[in-house]
């Protein structure tokens, strides 16, 4: 298991000892993605917290003030400044995307990836999630990212398994029939 798994099924497995509901669950992942986008935003911050010069009860100490200010709980604010105390906050965003895989999966759920070329409207993306929540019998929840060279579609990915709808793959396997011929898996 890796060092960011280990420590989001340490923050899942002390929510669930608390008998956290799923809302509070909800909050958790906010205030953690909430984090990120605080750190990535203010680059004085990011390297106070990762500087292998500020020492260890400093960063903690950092953390917790910026926790409390902006109104975490307790839970979330103690791992965050476990994190930064033992100088793993340049790891966070993984860390935070696996509370969210590890959620998930204990509650059947599955993580899957959606790429497009232009950002995805919420609707978009609740539908897709939809579609293959109904094609694998489980729920699925997308993390979407952008890629323009894409050109357009989307390219998906649950379970280990891509589905590339994008236009630059389409272009390619038409390239490709072009060629080799009808059949391009024989070239």
């Amino acid at each position: 298991m890796s060092l960011t798994r280990s420590y989001a099924r340490a923050l899942l497995e002390a929510a669930q000892e608390m008998n956290l509901k799923s809302n509070d669950l909800d909050q958790i992942q906010n205030e953690l993605n909430l984090f990120v986008t605080t750190m990535n935003s203010h680059a004085e911050l990011s390297e106070s917290l990762s500087s292998p010069v500020v020492p260890a009860d400093k960063k903690a100490e950092i953390s917790q003030e910026l926790t409390q200010r902006l109104g975490f709980s307790k839970l979330a604010s103690n791992f965050i400044a476990l994190v930064a105390k033992k100088n793993r906050v340049s790891f966070f965003q993984e860390m935070a995307d696996a509370f969210l895989e590890a959620r998930l999966q204990a509650e059947g759920a599955m993580m899957g990836s959606v790429v497009s070329a232009d950002p995805l409207q919420k609707t978009d993306l609740e539908e897709l999630a939809t579609s293959f929540t109904k094609k694998f019998g489980k729920k699925i929840v997308f993390k979407a990212a952008v890629d323009p060279s894409l050109l357009a579609g989307l390219k998906v990915t649950v379970n280990g398994v891509t589905y590339d709808g994008s236009l630059r793959s389409q272009l390619h396997q038409l390239r490709d029939r072009l060629v080799y011929g009808k059949s391009p898996a024989f070239h």
